[in-house]
């Protein structure tokens, strides 16, 4: 219920079953302080809840290899991980880049294909149809070695989602070293530093994120 994307309508009957499960569990883990309080203001006891954040820890700046100082020509790399859904808000980013001097950017789509195939399916059509084939790259899900080898290769994290609990993947991309361009929701301004190692958006911003 907490996706920003669902009408009003949707957001409140899905929240009428959550909260009955929430009420009625004797206790609850959430994965960061701001999911804590949201369920606080939502009327759940907040003695029953208990914040686990994922043991993720921020690599000291020292041990980071220096960023590319990219050529006035050369793309700038972008990445984005994540269930391809339309929370994780990937078609709004291929929108974006549909506006974009396509010579100057590529895009990686790192995430699970299959659980929402009319939406991967809507994704692929708008690259067809943008002639973006050479540009944005879908590669389904991956291993974590593999994504691991890819960050450093890559010059920006994005994260267009509307709705996170905590945003595992912005923690592991920040923790490489990445610099990113977030949405602030879930524990997501825990990990950016604004200007330093990224830049958050407010959500619903779309133009600002642009």
């Amino acid at each position: 219920s907490m996706n920003t994307y669902y009408a009003a309508e949707v957001k409140a009957a899905l929240w009428t079953g959550e909260e009955l499960w929430l009420r009625a569990v004797q206790g609850i883990i959430v994965p960061s302080q701001q999911l804590r309080a949201y369920l606080a203001r939502q009327g759940i006891d907040k003695e029953k809840i208990t914040v686990a954040s994922p043991g993720i820890a921020k690599v000291s700046t020292g041990r980071l290899s220096h960023p590319k100082i990219l050529s006035k020509d050369a793309p700038t790399t972008l990445i984005t991980v994540g269930t391809l859904s339309r929370g994780k808000g990937q078609l709004d980013v291929v929108r974006m880049l549909t506006r974009i001097p396509a010579v100057h950017v590529r895009l990686h789509l790192v995430g699970d294909c299959a659980q929402n195939v009319s939406y991967t399916e809507e994704i692929r059509a708008l690259i067809q149809r943008s002639h973006l084939q050479e540009i944005v790259m879908i590669h389904g899900s991956m291993p974590q070695q593999a994504l691991f080898a890819l960050l450093p290769q890559c010059d920006l994290y994005l994260s267009a989602s509307s709705y996170e609990s905590y945003s595992m993947a912005t923690a592991e991309a920040v923790a490489y070293g990445l610099p990113a361009l977030a949405y602030a929701t879930g524990a997501i301004g825990d990990w950016i530093e604004e200007g330093v190692n990224g830049v958050l958006i407010e959500l619903g911003q779309s133009e600002q994120f642009f």
